[in-house]
């Protein structure tokens, strides 16, 4: 049973399938505001709210399920003892870039910090990666050794169990 303060409520598995379920529902909202309101349930809605990621360069780029996240962000979190934690939360992953970042002609910090995120990514279960714009065709030799090295361990991680569109 959890207790809370000078109350026992409810079961945690209880707490952990409500949590959940706001996952399944995109209900992101919910899941940041219980995450900010109770800090006995933090843990618990921190776990769900980072269940599913939907990575992106640049806020500009569309989110395929309302849980977007920019690498900036994600990165902080990471880099931080407090919060390093959530590296291990993220079981499925999508992630939206554009090549142009990622063509080895530039050492810009854009083109270190997607490589970096991803190395700390240890939990994956689905991975899908998106180009942005949809159209652009780019080999995967162009693409910085950095990033594909990144990808690539995800791919080969025994986590990984689907590749998504």
């Amino acid at each position: 049973m959890a207790s809370f303060g000078y109350r026992t409520y409810l079961p945690l598995d209880i707490y952990h399938n409500v949590f959940n379920i706001l996952a399944e529902q995109n209900d992101y909202g919910t899941l940041k505001s219980c995450s900010l309101l109770c800090h006995d349930l933090r843990p618990i809605s921190v776990r769900s709210l980072f269940f599913c990621v939907d990575l992106v360069e640049h806020l500009a780029f569309e989110s395929s399920n309302g849980n977007h996240i920019t690498v900036k962000e994600l990165r902080s979190l990471l880099m931080d003892d407090s919060t390093a934690i959530i590296g291990s939360y993220v079981q499925s992953l999508h992630v939206t870039f554009d090549p142009e970042d990622y063509m080895g002609v530039t050492d810009s910090i854009v083109d270190k910090r997607l490589p970096e995120v991803l190395s700390k990514l240890s939990s994956v279960k689905t991975f899908a990666l998106t180009v942005r714009p949809p159209t652009q065709i780019i080999p995967w030799d162009h693409l910085d050794p950095r990033f594909r090295a990144a990808v690539e361990n995800i791919i080969i991680s025994p986590c990984l169990s689907d590749l998504g569109d």
